[in-house]
């Protein structure tokens, strides 16, 4: 049992009496930025760093002030720790006297002069595979828009190519989620796989690629029947299916302790209409 925390452990006592009895948990617990529940998806940059690591002592420059010793000069560390197997994490701030460390994970503690407890709350660390939809689902990349030329305002032809790519490059997108000391960085990288439908059930790649290597693709009818519009005309729905690998890194004062370097893969949609006209003939001889 960690010394000087009789009135914390009563208080997480009375809220899972709380819960028992179908009381809406404390914020602390559920949903915010320093929980991590997988009530409602929402695990924080805690939870990753518990599930990482196992919990662990870390200590930044941020001062503050003791008690019973406020012209001492003090610094703030969290300790995480485990109470019940791994089950559960509990996130203590203490404020500490200089050069002493409160080691949870071993029962040394410093006399309880030179150290106050400021705040503690209950992490869940994350199954991993909840981890990794909960990464994606933070992540959510979004693919570029898609160009095709001849596009925009200038419908196709049938029989002629058109080309398709995107107005910008497939890059990497990452999201950070912080608490405190705890910085979690999640990565979709796109794998250049791409895949094409142009919504006339042809092979979406049918001809010879572009001039940059681009999708090249011949419509054999026009998009009177697309289902589509564009500008107003009759149009073929395009779609671009692009696959990114998904990885996080967990850090701690900027150092790495944990990470999966890949959460499997992502794939998300960008979508286009484009007009295909017949080309018509041109009867020159007269008659």
């Amino acid at each position: 049992m960690r010394a000087r925390v009789t009135a914390t452990m009563m208080a997480v006592a009375c809220a899972t009496a709380a819960l028992a009895a179908g009381a809406a948990p404390a914020s602390a617990d559920v949903g915010d930025g320093r929980g991590g529940s997988n009530e409602g998806g929402q695990y924080s940059a805690w939870a990753y760093y518990g599930q990482a690591t196992g919990g662990g002592n870390i200590s930044v420059p941020e001062t503050c002030q003791l008690t019973q010793h406020q012209t001492l000069p003090a610094h703030i560390e969290y300790n995480v720790i485990s109470y019940d197997d791994g089950a559960t994490f509990t996130v203590w701030k203490d404020c500490v006297l200089d050069g002493e460390d409160v080691d949870d994970r071993s029962g040394q503690f410093p006399p309880g002069d030179r150290w106050d407890i400021l705040d503690s709350w209950i992490v869940t660390p994350a199954d991993p595979q909840e981890m990794i939809n909960e990464a994606i689902a933070r992540l959510n990349p979004d693919p570029p828009a898609i160009a095709t030329d001849p596009g925009g305002a200038v419908p196709s032809l049938v029989g002629i190519p058109t080309y398709l790519s995107f107005n910008a490059p497939l890059t990497p997108q990452s999201v950070v989620v912080t608490d405190g000391p705890i910085a979690v960085q999640i990565v979709a990288t796109p794998t250049g796989e791409v895949t094409w439908t142009t919504g006339d059930g042809l092979e979406a790649c049918n001809a010879a690629p572009g001039p940059a290597g681009q999708c090249a693709h011949v419509y054999d009818r026009s998009s009177i029947d697309g289902g589509g519009t564009h500008n107003g005309l009759p149009a073929y729905t395009i779609t671009a299916e692009v696959n990114y690998t998904g990885a996080y890194t967990v850090t701690a004062n900027g150092v790495q302790v944990g990470g999966v370097t890949d959460i499997g893969d992502i794939q998300r949609t960008s979508e286009t209409t484009l007009a295909v006209n017949e080309a018509q003939a041109i009867n020159t001889r007269g008659g």
